[in-house]
């Protein structure tokens, strides 16, 4: 189980690190400007580049998975 771990933590790392690095930059932009709903103003750009980052590393992730794929498998058929 160790494996199929580590290998779920390296496909969603890209996007953990983006959502708290983007949350983090909306929660201080709410403290300087209380006024304005930052996070619900900021809610289709967060969707976007979430997006975004998504298909950009998908590609990559996909390959790592096929590539531990394969490697089990031939562990187990051999």
């Amino acid at each position: 189980m160790g494996r199929a771990t580590e290998l779920a933590v390296n496909m969603a790392a890209p996007l953990v690190v983006y959502g708290i690095l983007f949350n983090t930059a909306l929660g201080l932009a709410a403290r300087m400007a209380p006024t304005l709903q930052v996070f619900f103003v900021a809610q289709p750009l967060n969707i976007l580049f979430g997006l975004t980052l998504f298909a950009m590393t998908f590609g990559a992730a996909l390959t790592g998975f096929c590539y531990a794929m394969i490697t089990f498998l031939h562990r187990q058929l051999l």
